[in-house]
């Protein structure tokens, strides 16, 4: 995914296309790659947190943490192939915002669809004000404090999924 931002605060993005051996800018007809995917793969053990764009993907790999988004946006989840995710530990951190509860449920309920389904969460990242995002929860939630972010980001994963854990028994 090629990315500009703009001096007017708007953004261009331009995906591109691996498909069989060339690249295409042309958007595939099949189920579309997640972001970050060959991380996923390459740490097919991890827990994985999904978010709703790159630059939050992006982010949260800065923190250590693996993470992917589908391509297209928020309005695109069920466009993308989450097979990679069957039968992994997933938790999803929603933008504060309609479109992004609207995100988190749609991808939620793609993933518990999976075979086997993965093991999968919504965790509301505390702090946001309306339109933020796991970018802001880094950059004004923790001031940047990378480590304090990622022990919140964990402790609040790892309570979300408990949470889900018992309501699906």
């Amino acid at each position: 995914v090629m990315r500009w931002d703009t001096s007017d605060g708007t953004k261009n993005i331009r995906p591109v296309w691996r498909i069989g051996d060339g690249w295409q800018h042309s958007i595939p007809s099949e189920q579309r790659p997640l972001y970050a995917l060959d991380r996923l793969v390459a740490d097919a053990g991890a827990r994985v947190f999904v978010v709703e764009g790159e630059k939050c993907v992006d982010q949260l790999a800065a923190l250590g943490l693996l993470a992917t988004t589908s391509p297209s946006g928020a309005s695109s989840a069920a466009k993308a192939d989450w097979s990679p995710l069957a039968g992994r530990e997933v938790v999803i951190l929603p933008d504060a915002d309609d479109a992004g509860r609207k995100y988190a449920e749609e991808v939620l309920g793609l993933l518990l669809a999976l075979d086997p389904p993965a093991r999968a969460a919504i965790a509301p990242l505390p702090g946001l004000t309306l339109g933020e995002d796991a970018v802001e929860f880094v950059e004004r939630v923790h001031s940047r404090d990378t480590a304090a972010a990622r022990t919140a980001i964990d402790e609040l994963a790892a309570s979300a999924l408990a949470t889900a854990m018992i309501r699906a028994t």
